[in-house]
């Protein structure tokens, strides 16, 4: 269970960090984002003239500017035609409604394009090479990896990323219709096209799953973390890999089916020969369960504090985190922001730069401990310590974090907004 966030709003704030913040490897698209990086709130005032119809707007009804919107009813029969044609014409279809989106303008989407166009670990056959080398198994399929966070996304993803494996590789569900049944190759393709559609009218930035691929992959700092997020995943409580099911349940072990087996492998693996705790783990199942426990939460502190931190930086403010993250937006009781609050100010104290606020976080983000089965991991004090950091930056502008989260959340549902109502169009005049 994740501590409160702790952050606060103080008149006085406090120092930078300096050159503490570091990057990650630099890409061709980072100058998109750095010309940003030192905007203040001067450069974000054309936010502050969206009109209250962009910043109230619903996502089922976008507007841009002085155009009609397409009504609910014209888009509802627009799907309903769409569906009925061929699949050559789909796919047609959705290529125009990407093209008109193109043509939107906004700092914050132009990052999101650049994040997308990128190389992603592991395409063109090129997979990284583990930093910590896995011994080979027989029925071991390098393919299976969790999928929670790709499967809880409200636009469907294509990509995800792989914790262990440092690469992204194609997410792909049992293709099901609504009443829960199995379909065909053609109809679950058909049921894609409908459902990328159907996405891209609400408003969501084309390979957006990519651009969140790209954020995880360059937020995956510390290799120590890989040998057991393998471990998570190549063991299985059903369907579930073993990290699915322990973080549904807040890493509790009732009603998550374990092996003792399973125990005694990880003593072996992930505990050094000749490490002094290794006797220990290893002479019962109350502390090997115990110290497997522990390094578990270790290990989802750190993957859903940054996968929170991406999300937080992507989705709508109008869209929930995940369900099994949603604690990173409800954890603001006895202090003025949630965390991902924190990360919007964080944001917004950068100029709106998505790869400055990243690396901000990563400078300030607590190393995991060594020895990750005795030692507590808070990763979430990484928000707190980059949220103290921004505030000299906020106090210098002479505003307020509440304000810079307001500003933040007006542009990205305009955006948003201006993407819905440009495909929506799109769509029609492409029937």
């Amino acid at each position: 269970m994740e501590s409160r966030n702790r952050n606060r709003w103080t008149d006085r704030g406090c120092s930078e960090s300096g050159s503490l913040r570091r990057r990650l490897g630099r890409r061709s698209f980072v100058g998109v984002a750095l010309s940003m990086c030192l905007a203040m709130p001067a450069q974000q005032a054309p936010v502050q003239k969206a009109t209250a119809q962009q910043a109230n707007a619903q996502l089922g009804e976008p507007t841009i500017g002085l155009e009609a919107p397409v009504s609910e009813a014209e888009f509802t029969a627009a799907l309903l035609r769409f569906e009925k044609l061929s699949s050559r014409r789909q796919d047609e279809v959705i290529e125009a409604v990407v093209a008109a989106i193109a043509g939107v303008e906004d700092p914050w989407l132009e990052q999101v394009r650049a994040l997308a166009a990128l190389e992603l670990p592991g395409e063109g056959g090129r997979h990284r090479r583990d930093p910590i080398r896995e011994v080979a198994r027989a029925g071991d399929d390098p393919s299976v990896g969790s999928g929670a966070l790709a499967g809880m996304l409200p636009f469907p993803a294509s990509v995800h990323y792989r914790y262990g494996l440092r690469r992204v590789d194609p997410f792909e569900v049992e293709p099901r219709d609504a009443r829960g049944r199995r379909v065909s190759r053609s109809k679950a393709a058909e049921l894609l096209r409908v459902a990328r559609l159907e996405s891209l009218c609400a408003g969501h930035a084309p390979d957006l799953d990519r651009a969140l691929a790209a954020l995880l992959a360059r937020l995956d700092d510390q290799v120590g973390i890989d040998a057991e997020a393998r471990f998570l995943e190549r063991w299985r409580d059903g369907s579930e890999s073993f990290y699915e099911a322990l973080d549904r349940t807040a890493g509790r072990m009732e009603g998550v089916f374990h092996y003792d087996a399973m125990l005694d492998e990880w003593v072996r693996e992930l505990v050094p020969k000749g490490h002094p705790d290794r006797t220990r783990l290893a002479g019962g199942i109350e502390a090997s369960l115990h110290g497997f426990q522990t390094a578990f939460q270790a290990y989802r502190s750190y993957r859903s504090v940054r996968e929170a931190v991406a999300l937080s930086l992507l989705l709508d403010p109008r869209h929930d985190l995940p369900g099994r993250l949603v604690r990173f937006q409800e954890n603001a009781a006895g202090a003025d922001h949630s965390s991902r609050e924190c990360v919007e100010v964080l944001l917004g104290a950068h100029g709106g730069d998505l790869l400055a606020a990243v690396d901000a976080f990563l400078a300030a983000a607590p190393e995991l401990p060594e020895d990750m089965w005795c030692g507590e991991h808070r990763a979430w004090e990484g928000i707190n310590a980059a949220f103290d950091q921004a505030l000299q930056r906020v106090v210098d502008a002479g505003t307020h974090t509440s304000a810079v989260v307001e500003r933040h959340r007006v542009a990205r549902r305009a955006v948003q907004d201006r993407i819905a109502a440009t495909a929506r169009r799109a769509l029609l005049g492409s029937l």
